[in-house]
């Protein structure tokens, strides 16, 4: 499986963005890590701003998913599917923002609403946009982050059609089992949900 890491935010962004707080004056430095870079996946690239990040914390360098090739990579390592409309923002920083999803349909049992962390980028969710959702567990604090960056997001754009990264991989996914891709955003979560339990 072709899975292509990047550096890309610092745990302590998202733990202060989320109204956590980091003791760090006990943390040793930690030695940089190798990774491979991608031509304009970079913080910059992704209209992400680090401003606010206090100058005397010790930053935590973490590796950021930088996607998949196909829905059956993405399945994968997303062990949540949801229909979910975002409700409202818990807590927001200059890079990241924790969401609460209304869940309408999920591959498994789930509370009404669950929450996200998101990159504020390019796939960043709007309030209200009802969207399918491919999630993995983000911190054991029962947030969640979308797989791939903005490889598990599938909505529909302007016209009413279903996009995403990953759209002609799940039309392809879809061709195998019926004659046209999904139209809805309900096709999409039933074909990803059956997908999943084949995993």
């Amino acid at each position: 499986m072709k899975r292509l890491l990047i550096p890309f935010l610092c745990c302590a962004l998202l733990l202060v963005s989320c109204g956590k707080a980091v003791d760090t004056s006990e943390t040793e430095a930690v030695p940089d890590a190798e990774t491979e870079a991608v031509p304009g996946d970079s913080a910059a690239a992704a209209g992400v701003s680090l401003e606010g990040i206090d100058a005397g914390m010790t930053v935590i360098s973490t590796l950021y998913d930088a996607g998949f090739d196909s829905v059956d990579e993405l399945l994968e390592g997303a062990p949540l599917i949801v229909r979910a409309v975002p409700v409202s923002v818990e807590s927001e920083s200059g890079a990241a923002l924790c969401w609460v999803l209304r869940v309408e349909e999920a591959n498994r049992d789930v509370p009404e609403t669950v929450r996200l962390r998101q990159i504020k980028d390019s796939y960043t969710l709007t309030a209200g946009e009802e969207a399918v959702l491919a999630l993995e567990e983000d911190d054991g604090e029962g947030y969640y982050h979308i797989a791939g960056g903005g490889c598990g997001l599938f909505r529909l754009d302007g016209n009413g059609a279903v996009t995403g990264v990953l759209a002609d991989s799940l039309a392809e996914k879809a061709g195998a089992s019926r004659s046209a891709a999904p139209a809805t955003l309900e096709e999409v979560f039933d074909l990803l949900a059956a997908a999943s339990e084949k995993q």
